[in-house]
């Protein structure tokens, strides 16, 4: 014996003529506001996740990102810049020359100096608890490391080779600073050391009041008359 099932097929014509009852214009707005709110709802989602994220990210991952430009350059002293990498913050302050000249300069006072300025400047950036700090390779930085680590732990800290926007933030500092003595660098003065050293002591030269914005403690700089006549005048003067 076998039974068939026919289900009644009014049913369905009746469902088709529910629709059929709605004016086309009407049918059309429903599906509008349909789109809407599924669009609507997927970007608020969207942006809530990306909202959690980003904040994620910001209390995890904040770095600030210690560089120095100028160490190497015979004017002016040097610069130290501090940046945020999270939120673009950008403070520096300077080395002053004095610490590259006779006497200070054989006692390496400067590495005292330089550690005091990241400090300072780790305040005026208001450090927070979790934030990373990575600072240059570069010697000017040795003592200043060695006391960041023993106040924030060895895990905070991290010894790189800066590049991108601290470097280039950094750069531009230094770059005023010499530029508000009047003299103007010369070009790629970072490919081209040498030409640069030699443009800035011509200068000097032309400009010997300046000579007080000179890093006359190098022993290198001895064999040059320039200096050499300089610094046996301040000695005597002393």
């Amino acid at each position: 014996m076998s039974i068939h099932l026919d289900y009644p097929k009014k049913q369905a014509k009746h469902q088709g003529e529910c629709w059929d009852r709605f004016p086309v214009h009407v049918i059309s707005f429903i599906v509008y506001i349909a789109s809407v709110l599924i669009v609507c709802g997927t970007r608020a989602y969207k942006c809530a996740c990306s909202s959690f994220i980003t904040c994620k990210r910001g209390w995890r991952q904040l770095t600030i990102v210690l560089d120095d430009a100028g160490i190497g350059d015979l004017l002016f002293g040097v610069v130290i810049g501090a940046f945020r990498c999270e939120t673009q913050e950008f403070r520096y302050d300077i080395l002053d020359v004095k610490y590259f000249r006779y006497p200070r300069f054989r006692s390496k006072e400067y590495l005292k100096q330089a550690s005091k300025v990241v400090f300072q400047l780790l305040d005026k950036l208001e450090l927070k608890k979790d934030e990373q700090i990575q600072i240059c390779r570069g010697y000017i930085f040795d003592e200043a490391v060695n006391l960041l680590k023993e106040t924030y732990g060895d895990s905070k800290i991290d010894r790189i080779i800066v590049t991108g926007e601290p470097q280039r933030l950094t750069e531009i500092a230094y770059l005023d600073e010499i530029r508000n003595l009047g003299y103007e660098p010369v070009k790629e003065r970072d490919e081209k050391k040498a030409k640069s050293f030699f443009h800035m002591m011509n200068w000097l030269k032309k400009n010997p009041e300046k000579l007080i914005y000179a890093k006359t403690g190098w022993p290198r700089l001895q064999r040059y008359n320039l200096f050499r006549s300089y610094c046996q005048k301040r000695s005597t003067d002393e």
